[in-house]
C-alpha cells in the first residue's frame, strides 16, 4: 500500500543481515509483510548506517613505495582509521596513506565510526527478540527464516489475544530439506572457516591442511536444511504484547526460544501527508484517486511520473515520527574526457600502453561525484559512493516550490572510443567508434531524514518522480 522505497532499519531494530539463504520462497501477496531475523544484535541502534557519511583524506602521498610503508609505521595501531593503497596510472605508481572520518548526518558529530555512531558497537550474543511495529485493524505477516538444519516453528502465542492475536500461516510456510551438511563460508580477515544458525550463532569449523576439517563434529553434525515460516498477526487494537515462539531443528530438537515484543499502533506509517504539486506520493486507502499512480499498475513504465515539473511539496509526520530532514536530489550532467577515472582528484584520462593511446570521450552523467567538494571521488554521502554516478541533495522545508530535474543518468551521453597506433611505416593511424544517447525520463529523488519516538530511532526512506528529460545537444 505504501509505494515508497524503503531502506534503513529493519523490523527489528537490533537485527544484523546473515546468510540464510533459501532456494525459494512461496509469495505472501496480500498482507504487509516483516521479516524476522534473529542475529548478533547491534547495541544502542540509533542512527541507521544511511545516516552515517564517510569522508576519505589523503594525509600522504608518494612515488616511493619504500618511503610510504615507512611512513605507514606511524599510524599502524590506527588501522581502523588509517589505511594504505595505491593507483597505477601511465605506468607510473602513486601510493597513498588515506584517513576515514565519518560523520552523523543527523547530529553533525564526527571521528571514528564508533565515535559517530553507537551501531558501530555488537553485542557478543544473539539477539532472540525485538520489536515489530503493526496497524490496528491491518492483518500482518510475520516471515521467519530459518537455516542451519531448522525447519520448524512451533508453539505460536500472543500475551494479549485482545490487543493481537497470531498463528502460523501454513499456506505461505516453505520448508526445504536437505542431506547435505551446511555450506561453509571463509573469513579471510579472521582465517576461519564458518556457518551460521538461524538463531545468530556462529559455528567454527577447525581447520585441517588448506581447508577446514570436514571429520569434525561441528561439519559433520551440520545440515542444510532450511525454511520460510509466515506467521499471520491479526492486530486488533492499539497496544503492546508479546509474540512467542520455539524454533525446531529437523530432528525435531528444540533450537531456540523467541519473544518478540509487538506494538499496535492506529497508525504505523511515518507519513499523515507527503504530496507534490497537490498528489499524494503514498497510498493510503486502495482506489485513492488523490494518488499520484491512480489508475496505474506497478509495473508501468510510467510510475511515479508526472507532467508537473514544478510544485509544492508537502511533508507532514503521523503521531509517533518526527520530520528531521527533508533532501531533494538530482543528477548532475558532467562532461570527461578519457577512457579511466582518477578518483584521487575525481578525473578521466587516457590511458598509453605500450605506445598505442586509447582516447574516451564522454560528455554528460558519467562516473565521478565530488559531492562534498573536496576535489575527489573517494568518499561516501547518504549511501552514494563518489565513484558511481550520484544524485546532489539540497535541502527544503514541508510547503516548498520545488523543480524537478531534467538531467536524466544518460544526459548528453557521448561514449567514444579512438585508437592510436603506430603503422609499418611509423606513421600514425588511428580507428574510431562512438555511441550517442539521451535519457527518456529524469529522476528527481525526495530524501526524508526522520525519527521514530517509540523505537527510540533515526531513520531515512525516498521517493523517486520522474518527468521527460531534456534532449540535450549532443557534441
Amino acid at each position: 500500500m505504501r509505494k515508497l522505497f524503503k531502506l534503513g532499519v529493519a523490523a527489528l531494530a537490533s537485527a544484523l543481515s546473515i546468510a540464510c539463504a533459501i532456494p525459494s520462497t512461496v509469495s505472501a501477496a496480500g498482507y504487509p509483510t516483516i521479516t524476522l531475523e534473529f542475529e548478533h544484535a547491534k547495541t544502542n541502534k540509533t542512527y541507521d548506517d544511511y545516516l552515517i557519511s564517510l569522508d576519505k583524506q589523503v594525509v600522504y602521498q608518494t612515488g616511493d613505495k619504500a618511503a610510504w610503508n615507512q611512513e605507514f609505521k606511524k599510524y599502524k595501531d590506527q588501522k581502523d582509521t588509517y589505511y594504505q593503497t595505491y593507483k597505477k596510472r601511465n605506468n607510473v605508481t602513486t601510493y597513498y596513506i588515506v584517513k576515514k572520518v565519518y560523520k552523523n548526518e543527523v547530529t553533525g558529530a564526527t571521528g571514528t565510526e564508533a565515535e559517530v555512531s553507537p551501531s558501530a558497537t555488537y553485542s557478543d550474543t544473539a539477539s532472540m527478540g525485538g520489536t515489530v511495529y503493526v496497524d490496528a485493524g491491518e492483518p500482518t505477516r510475520i516471515r521467519v527464516k530459518l537455516c542451519g538444519g531448522d525447519v520448524r516453528v512451533g508453539n505460536v502465542k500472543s500475551t494479549k489475544k485482545k490487543v493481537v492475536a497470531a498463528k502460523i500461516d501454513k499456506r505461505n510456510s516453505i520448508v526445504n530439506y536437505s542431506d547435505e551438511h551446511a555450506q561453509i563460508s571463509y573469513d579471510s580477515k579472521n582465517k576461519q572457516y564458518y556457518y551460521y544458525k538461524s538463531t545468530g550463532e556462529k559455528i567454527i569449523i577447525p581447520t585441517a591442511g588448506d581447508g577446514f576439517d570436514q571429520n569434525s563434529a561441528e561439519y559433520i553434525n551440520s545440515n542444510r536444511s532450511s525454511a520460510d515460516i509466515y506467521l499471520l498477526l491479526t492486530p486488533k487494537k492499539k497496544g503492546k504484547a508479546k509474540l512467542k515462539f520455539k524454533i525446531y531443528n529437523n530432528a525435531g530438537q528444540v533450537t531456540g526460544n523467541v519473544s518478540v515484543n509487538v506494538v499496535v499502533r492506529d497508525d504505523s506509517s511515518i507519513f499523515k501527508t507527503f504530496s507534490y504539486g497537490g498528489k499524494s506520493l503514498i497510498q493510503k486507502t486502495y482506489g485513492d484517486k488523490n494518488y499520484i499512480n491512480y489508475g496505474r499498475s506497478v509495473a508501468s513504465y510510467d510510475y511515479n511520473y508526472t507532467n508537473k515539473t514544478k510544485g509544492k511539496l508537502v511533508v507532514k509526520a503521523n503521531k509517533g515520527y518526527k520530520i528531521v530532514k527533508i533532501q531533494v536530489g538530482s543528477y548532475r550532467r558532467k562532461a570527461s574526457k578519457g577512457y579511466h577515472n582518477d578518483s584521487f582528484n575525481n578525473t578521466s584520462y587516457e590511458e598509453d600502453v605500450e605506445g598505442n593511446r586509447t582516447d574516451q570521450y564522454a560528455n554528460g552523467v558519467y562516473n565521478g561525484c565530488d559531492l562534498n567538494g573536496d576535489g575527489d571521488a573517494l568518499d561516501k554521502f547518504y549511501g552514494q559512493e563518489e565513484s558511481d554516478t550520484c544524485y546532489y541533495y539540497k535541502t527544503v522545508k514541508s510547503g516548498s516550490t520545488i523543480k524537478l530535474s531534467k538531467v536524466g543518468s544518460l544526459a548528453n551521453y557521448c561514449d567514444g572510443k579512438r585508437y592510436f597506433n603506430d603503422d609499418v611505416d611509423g606513421s600514425p593511424r588511428s580507428t574510431r567508434a562512438i555511441t550517442k544517447r539521451n535519457s527518456e525520463y529524469a529522476p528527481t529523488r525526495i530524501l526524508i531524514t526522520y525519527y521514530d519516538q517509540e523505537a527510540k530511532h533515526y531513520d531515512y526512506t525516498y521517493t523517486t518522480l520522474y518527468t521527460k528529460a531534456k534532449q540535450f545537444k549532443m557534441k
